[in-house]
């Protein structure tokens, strides 16, 4: 766990709560349980610890643009390059 309170794991950021149980264990190790049914637990120093679960973006060559993701870029790329094919 992160001092941030935020783990990855399995290609899902899972982030915790801030609150004074949370914080207590930001830095410290955190054991991740794959349930039967597909869920994931979190336990640090044997509690059961609530986290929200983020799906994470896969990220390729093709998503890196000029070392910066491409969701960046494209949005101030574009309307110049039309601008500029378009004079």
């Amino acid at each position: 766990m992160s001092n941030s309170l935020t783990l990855n794991y399995g290609g899902q950021l899972y982030v915790l709560e801030s609150t004074p149980e949370a914080n207590a264990v930001g830095g410290s190790r955190v054991d991740v349980f794959e349930e039967d049914d597909g869920t994931d637990s979190l336990r640090a120093h044997g509690i059961e610890r609530p986290a929200n679960v983020h799906p994470r973006r896969g990220r390729d060559a093709s998503d890196i643009v000029l070392g910066r993701p491409s969701d960046l870029i494209y949005p101030y790329a574009l309307p110049t390059q039309f601008r500029t094919m378009n004079r």
